[in-house]
């Protein structure tokens, strides 16, 4: 056992740091796993191809994370110089990772915005009010939202179920359901009862009113990696003053 104050206490936090990881990665390994299972039903708003790759994404962050937290676990337990190597090499390929991840997710941020957009239209077009999945995934957002359509309300000019209804938005685009529904397809004849705002605007707007809160926790778990890594040095440290 190791000697000395600060190895102990870097090995006791190095515990509960991976013993933590292993958990949640528990967790992303088997909503990734639910996600590739029921990719089909997420393509009523994104293409099941797009929704495949984050499930599968999902999968391998799951299982390296796993793998970074068992290493982690095993270093501190078994104070094993070979564990806590691994260990120390595994969070930073897990950092360099992170960083690409930011640059490409930053690179390709148009792209993904076109994503949604297409599968959005898509889906208000041709499988709203016949599927029941497609219909309550594009409800939950645009009450989520406020808004109404991918771009706006008038996507649903080309609804065929609002075509067939003739009803020109539906209940989940109003503020108020008094006339929020008459009037011809993606024309509503009361405009101020409707949201006007298009989901991916709304969307990528929310996500940029909390980008400070988004950059503090990614900020923080970049200091809890360092600080892990920091810890796992010290350890190594401590285990070969013993030897």
């Amino acid at each position: 056992m190791v000697k000395g104050c600060a190895p102990k206490i870097a090995k006791i936090t190095l515990f509960v740091i991976n013993f933590s990881l292993w958990v949640c990665s528990l967790a992303i390994l088997g909503l990734g796993i639910w996600m590739a299972v029921q990719s089909s039903k997420f393509a009523d708003l994104f293409s099941e191809e797009n929704i495949g790759t984050v499930a599968y994404m999902m999968i391998g962050v799951g299982a390296g994370a796993f793998l970074i937290g068992f290493s982690g676990c095993q270093g501190a337990l078994k104070e094993s110089p070979f564990w806590l190597n691994v260990y120390f090499f595994l969070m930073l390929a897990l950092i360099a990772v992170e960083a690409t991840s930011g640059i490409l997710a930053f690179v390709y941020s148009s792209q993904l915005e076109d994503y949604m957009r297409e599968g959005m239209d898509d889906t208000i077009s041709e499988s709203y009010g016949y599927k029941t999945s497609a219909t309550e995934a594009v409800d939950i957002i645009q009450q989520s939202f406020d808004c109404c359509g991918a771009n706006n309300y008038t996507d649903y000019r080309y609804s065929d179920f609002m075509i067939e209804e003739n009803t020109a938005v539906p209940e989940s685009c109003c503020k108020s359901t008094a006339l929020c529904g008459i009037g011809s397809p993606g024309m509503p004849v009361s405009t101020a009862d409707v949201w006007t705002k298009g989901c991916v605007d709304a969307s990528i707007d929310t996500i940029e009113k909390n980008v400070v809160a988004l950059g503090s926790v990614l900020f923080a778990v970049l200091a809890v990696e360092i600080l892990a890594m920091t810890f796992a040095c010290c350890l190594k440290g401590g285990v070969e003053d013993t030897v």
